[in-house]
C-alpha cells in the first residue's frame, strides 16, 4: 500500500536513501541530500508529493514529485530496495507520481539518473521517458529524461 510521507518516517527515509544509493555506487555525501531533512517544504507544500511503500515494517520503495514550474515537475528520490527490484514496487511508485502530476495539470515531467544505474535507465525508457541530455556532476555522468503528459509531442 502506498503511504504519504509524514515526519515520523524522516530517519527511515534518509537511511533508506543513503543505503540504496551506496549499493548502486552513486551516493555522494553533501548538502544536495538536505532535501530529505525537509520533505514537507521541498516536496509536499509546493504542490508535489512524497510517497513510499512499506513491507514488513520497512521501507521497500519511495519516490517524490517536486514542482519546478507552473506546468513542470521533477521526479526525485525514486528508490527501490535492491532485493525487491523487478517486483513492481518501482512501477507502483512511478504510476502514482504520474497520476499526481496529471491531477495537478503538469504537462512535462523530468528526472535524472546516473550512468551507473542501468536498471533505472531501462525502467524509465520502458515507461515512455526520453533522454534529452547528459551532464557531468562530481565525476558521475547524469542522464536527463523527460516525458510529456499532454497530447502534443515535442521530441526531436
Amino acid at each position: 500500500m502506498i503511504k504519504n510521507y509524514t515526519g515520523q518516517y524522516k530517519e527511515q527515509i534518509i537511511e533508506f536513501h543513503e543505503r540504496i544509493m551506496r549499493e548502486t555506487g552513486a551516493f555522494i555525501p553533501g548538502s544536495w541530500n538536505d532535501d530529505l531533512k525537509n520533505i514537507e517544504d521541498v516536496y509536499i507544500r509546493p504542490g508535489g508529493c512524497f510517497i513510499f511503500i512499506e513491507k514488513n515494517n520497512k521501507i521497500a520503495a519511495m519516490g517524490a514529485i517536486r514542482m519546478i514550474g507552473q506546468n513542470e515537475a521533477e521526479i526525485k528520490r525514486m528508490r527501490v530496495e535492491t532485493k525487491l527490484q523487478r517486483q513492481g514496487f518501482g512501477q507502483k511508485i512511478l504510476d502514482h507520481l504520474i497520476l499526481h502530476a496529471k491531477e495537478h495539470e503538469i504537462e512535462r515531467i523530468i528526472l535524472d539518473t546516473s550512468e551507473k544505474q542501468e536498471a533505472a535507465q531501462q525502467f524509465y525508457l520502458k515507461n515512455g521517458f526520453h533522454e534529452y541530455g547528459r551532464k557531468k556532476w562530481n565525476d558521475i555522468i547524469i542522464i536527463l529524461y523527460e516525458k510529456y503528459l499532454t497530447s502534443k509531442i515535442e521530441y526531436d
